[in-house]
Protein backbone atom coordinates (compact mmCIF):
# COMPACT_ATOMS: atom_id res chain seq x y z
CA UNK A 1 0.00 0.00 0.00
CA UNK A 2 1.78 3.24 -1.15
CA UNK A 3 1.95 6.25 1.57
CA UNK A 4 -0.69 8.22 -0.44
CA UNK A 5 -3.28 5.62 -0.13
CA UNK A 6 -2.45 5.47 3.75
CA UNK A 7 -2.74 9.22 3.96
CA UNK A 8 -6.26 8.66 3.51
CA UNK A 9 -6.99 6.47 6.73
CA UNK A 10 -7.45 8.61 9.83
CA UNK A 11 -7.62 5.34 12.33
CA UNK A 12 -3.67 3.67 12.02
CA UNK A 13 -2.62 2.48 14.96
CA UNK A 14 0.45 0.44 13.84
CA UNK A 15 2.84 2.02 11.46
CA UNK A 16 5.64 -1.06 10.82
CA UNK A 17 7.51 -0.41 7.87
CA UNK A 18 10.66 -2.35 9.05
CA UNK A 19 13.54 -3.54 6.64
CA UNK A 20 12.10 -1.63 3.72
CA UNK A 21 15.64 -0.26 2.49
CA UNK A 22 13.50 2.90 3.00
CA UNK A 23 15.70 6.15 2.41
CA UNK A 24 15.34 9.68 3.82
CA UNK A 25 13.87 11.19 0.68
CA UNK A 26 10.70 8.56 1.30
CA UNK A 27 10.91 9.82 5.47
CA UNK A 28 8.31 13.08 4.21
CA UNK A 29 6.15 10.59 2.84
CA UNK A 30 6.20 8.62 5.79
CA UNK A 31 5.50 11.59 7.86
CA UNK A 32 2.48 12.63 6.44
CA UNK A 33 1.19 9.19 7.18
CA UNK A 34 1.94 10.26 10.50
CA UNK A 35 0.71 13.11 10.61
CA UNK A 36 -2.88 12.06 9.57
CA UNK A 37 -3.01 9.32 11.63
CA UNK A 38 -3.52 10.57 15.53
CA UNK A 39 -4.23 7.47 17.00
CA UNK A 40 -0.63 6.18 15.69
CA UNK A 41 0.56 3.54 18.94
CA UNK A 42 3.28 1.75 17.33
CA UNK A 43 6.34 3.58 14.87
CA UNK A 44 8.53 0.21 13.51
CA UNK A 45 11.24 2.23 11.41
CA UNK A 46 14.08 -0.20 12.00
CA UNK A 47 16.01 -1.72 9.83
CA UNK A 48 16.00 1.21 7.13
CA UNK A 49 18.26 3.74 5.36
CA UNK A 50 16.46 7.21 7.26
CA UNK A 51 19.49 8.93 8.63
CA UNK A 52 19.37 11.66 10.42
CA UNK A 53 17.53 13.75 8.26
CA UNK A 54 14.73 11.08 7.52
CA UNK A 55 14.75 10.83 11.41
CA UNK A 56 14.09 14.11 12.18
CA UNK A 57 11.25 14.49 10.02
CA UNK A 58 9.31 11.49 11.27
CA UNK A 59 9.83 12.67 14.85
CA UNK A 60 8.44 16.50 14.17
CA UNK A 61 5.43 14.71 12.78
CA UNK A 62 4.96 12.74 15.75
CA UNK A 63 5.38 15.89 18.23
CA UNK A 64 1.84 16.67 17.61
CA UNK A 65 -1.44 15.00 18.68
CA UNK A 66 0.19 11.94 19.44
CA UNK A 67 -0.63 11.11 23.19
CA UNK A 68 -1.36 6.77 22.71
CA UNK A 69 2.16 6.38 20.74
CA UNK A 70 3.70 2.69 22.81
CA UNK A 71 6.01 1.76 20.67
CA UNK A 72 8.93 4.26 19.15
CA UNK A 73 11.55 1.96 17.11
CA UNK A 74 14.20 3.62 14.73
CA UNK A 75 16.88 0.64 15.15
CA UNK A 76 19.42 0.40 12.21
CA UNK A 77 19.30 3.55 10.33
CA UNK A 78 22.27 5.36 10.89
CA UNK A 79 20.97 7.87 12.86
CA UNK A 80 23.55 10.60 14.35
CA UNK A 81 23.90 12.83 17.46
CA UNK A 82 21.73 15.79 14.88
CA UNK A 83 18.70 13.96 15.40
CA UNK A 84 18.62 13.45 19.53
CA UNK A 85 17.22 16.85 20.40
CA UNK A 86 14.34 16.53 17.71
CA UNK A 87 14.00 12.40 19.12
CA UNK A 88 13.98 13.64 22.93
CA UNK A 89 11.02 16.11 22.12
CA UNK A 90 8.90 13.67 20.27
CA UNK A 91 9.22 10.94 23.71
CA UNK A 92 9.37 13.36 26.28
CA UNK A 93 5.63 14.13 26.29
CA UNK A 94 4.45 10.42 25.62
CA UNK A 95 2.70 9.09 29.22
CA UNK A 96 1.96 6.06 27.30
CA UNK A 97 5.44 4.60 25.98
CA UNK A 98 6.33 0.83 26.66
CA UNK A 99 9.16 0.42 24.14
CA UNK A 100 11.67 2.40 22.82
CA UNK A 101 14.86 1.10 20.52
CA UNK A 102 17.11 3.60 19.63
CA UNK A 103 19.88 0.81 19.17
CA UNK A 104 22.87 0.50 16.71
CA UNK A 105 22.84 4.13 15.46
CA UNK A 106 25.24 6.64 16.19
CA UNK A 107 24.53 9.50 18.69
CA UNK A 108 27.60 9.15 20.97
CA UNK A 109 27.19 11.91 23.28
CA UNK A 110 23.43 12.69 22.37
CA UNK A 111 22.14 9.42 24.00
CA UNK A 112 22.27 11.39 27.23
CA UNK A 113 19.20 13.60 25.88
CA UNK A 114 17.64 10.67 24.47
CA UNK A 115 17.04 8.98 28.04
CA UNK A 116 16.39 12.05 29.71
CA UNK A 117 13.51 12.79 27.91
CA UNK A 118 11.95 9.89 29.39
CA UNK A 119 12.09 10.88 32.65
CA UNK A 120 8.38 11.02 33.12
CA UNK A 121 7.67 7.87 31.90
CA UNK A 122 5.84 5.23 34.01
CA UNK A 123 4.68 2.46 31.81
CA UNK A 124 8.05 1.51 30.10
CA UNK A 125 8.89 -2.43 29.85
CA UNK A 126 11.88 -2.07 27.33
CA UNK A 127 14.36 0.51 26.67
CA UNK A 128 17.37 -0.73 24.47
CA UNK A 129 20.42 1.62 23.76
CA UNK A 130 22.65 -1.16 22.21
CA UNK A 131 25.76 0.08 20.21
CA UNK A 132 23.91 3.44 20.18
CA UNK A 133 26.75 6.11 21.59
CA UNK A 134 28.76 6.19 24.99
CA UNK A 135 26.44 5.85 28.40
CA UNK A 136 28.87 8.74 30.15
CA UNK A 137 27.86 9.82 33.16
CA UNK A 138 24.80 11.80 32.83
CA UNK A 139 23.36 9.22 30.68
CA UNK A 140 24.22 6.80 33.33
CA UNK A 141 22.09 9.00 36.17
CA UNK A 142 18.61 9.12 33.45
CA UNK A 143 19.02 5.45 33.11
CA UNK A 144 18.96 5.55 36.92
CA UNK A 145 16.01 7.43 36.92
CA UNK A 146 13.71 5.78 34.30
CA UNK A 147 14.70 2.45 36.13
CA UNK A 148 13.29 4.23 39.26
CA UNK A 149 10.03 5.52 37.68
CA UNK A 150 9.21 2.42 35.88
CA UNK A 151 8.38 -0.09 37.78
CA UNK A 152 7.45 -2.59 34.99
CA UNK A 153 10.64 -2.34 33.17
CA UNK A 154 11.54 -6.03 31.64
CA UNK A 155 14.15 -5.46 28.99
CA UNK A 156 17.28 -3.15 29.57
CA UNK A 157 19.76 -3.38 26.85
CA UNK A 158 22.65 -1.42 27.59
CA UNK A 159 25.37 -3.59 25.40
CA UNK A 160 28.52 -1.97 23.76
CA UNK A 161 27.49 1.32 25.11
CA UNK A 162 31.16 1.83 26.38
CA UNK A 163 29.54 1.27 30.34
CA UNK A 164 32.51 1.44 32.67
CA UNK A 165 32.82 0.00 36.46
CA UNK A 166 31.25 3.34 38.77
CA UNK A 167 28.65 3.78 35.68
CA UNK A 168 27.53 -0.26 35.83
CA UNK A 169 27.49 -0.27 39.23
CA UNK A 170 24.77 2.82 39.70
CA UNK A 171 23.27 0.88 37.53
CA UNK A 172 22.97 -1.83 38.78
CA UNK A 173 22.33 -0.32 41.96
CA UNK A 174 19.20 0.97 40.92
CA UNK A 175 17.95 -2.15 39.89
CA UNK A 176 17.38 -3.04 43.78
CA UNK A 177 13.90 -2.41 43.47
CA UNK A 178 13.01 -4.09 39.79
CA UNK A 179 11.34 -7.38 40.63
CA UNK A 180 9.79 -7.52 36.37
CA UNK A 181 13.01 -7.42 34.68
CA UNK A 182 12.97 -9.99 32.39
CA UNK A 183 15.85 -9.32 29.80
CA UNK A 184 19.41 -7.32 31.15
CA UNK A 185 22.46 -6.95 28.06
CA UNK A 186 25.41 -5.63 28.94
CA UNK A 187 27.26 -6.98 26.98
CA UNK A 188 30.44 -5.88 25.26
CA UNK A 189 31.59 -2.81 28.01
CA UNK A 190 34.20 -1.78 30.39
CA UNK A 191 33.33 -3.22 33.77
CA UNK A 192 34.21 -5.88 35.85
CA UNK A 193 34.08 -7.86 39.11
CA UNK A 194 33.49 -4.60 40.69
CA UNK A 195 30.24 -3.79 39.48
CA UNK A 196 29.10 -7.61 38.68
CA UNK A 197 28.85 -8.54 42.59
CA UNK A 198 26.80 -5.79 42.41
CA UNK A 199 24.45 -6.90 40.26
CA UNK A 200 24.12 -10.00 41.74
CA UNK A 201 22.94 -9.13 45.19
CA UNK A 202 20.69 -6.28 43.74
CA UNK A 203 18.71 -9.36 41.33
CA UNK A 204 18.87 -11.54 43.67
CA UNK A 205 14.93 -11.03 44.44
CA UNK A 206 14.16 -11.10 41.17
CA UNK A 207 12.58 -14.15 40.17
CA UNK A 208 11.51 -12.79 36.34
CA UNK A 209 15.23 -12.65 34.81
CA UNK A 210 15.40 -15.03 32.23
CA UNK A 211 18.39 -13.84 30.42
CA UNK A 212 21.34 -11.77 31.13
CA UNK A 213 24.53 -11.41 29.11
CA UNK A 214 27.91 -10.30 30.44
CA UNK A 215 29.97 -11.53 27.76
CA UNK A 216 32.65 -9.54 26.97
CA UNK A 217 33.68 -7.84 29.60
CA UNK A 218 36.58 -8.19 31.66
CA UNK A 219 34.72 -10.62 34.23
CA UNK A 220 36.68 -13.17 36.11
CA UNK A 221 35.06 -16.86 35.67
CA UNK A 222 35.47 -17.14 39.80
CA UNK A 223 33.10 -14.12 40.00
CA UNK A 224 30.43 -15.43 37.49
CA UNK A 225 30.44 -18.69 39.31
CA UNK A 226 30.38 -17.66 42.78
CA UNK A 227 28.51 -14.71 42.29
CA UNK A 228 26.40 -14.53 39.37
CA UNK A 229 25.33 -18.35 39.02
CA UNK A 230 25.49 -19.32 43.27
CA UNK A 231 23.17 -16.07 44.21
CA UNK A 232 21.15 -15.38 40.28
CA UNK A 233 20.44 -19.23 39.49
CA UNK A 234 19.23 -19.94 42.90
CA UNK A 235 16.55 -17.17 43.13
CA UNK A 236 15.66 -16.64 39.21
CA UNK A 237 14.10 -18.13 36.39
CA UNK A 238 17.66 -17.30 34.56
CA UNK A 239 18.01 -19.65 31.37
CA UNK A 240 20.80 -17.79 30.11
CA UNK A 241 24.09 -15.58 30.69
Amino acid sequence: MTASALQKITTLKVLNVSSNKIQTKASSDIAEVIKSNTSLEMLNVSLNKLESLGCINLCKALQKQHPNLKVFNIRSNGVKSVAANEIARTLQDKQKLEVVNVSWNEFEGGLATIVASLKSTKLLKELTLRHSGTVNQKTVNKTCQVINENSSLEVLDLGSTKLHNMGAYKIFGALEENTTLKVLNVCQNNFDDYAVKKLSFSLANNSALSELLLHDNPVSDQVIKQFVLKILSSKSNLKSI
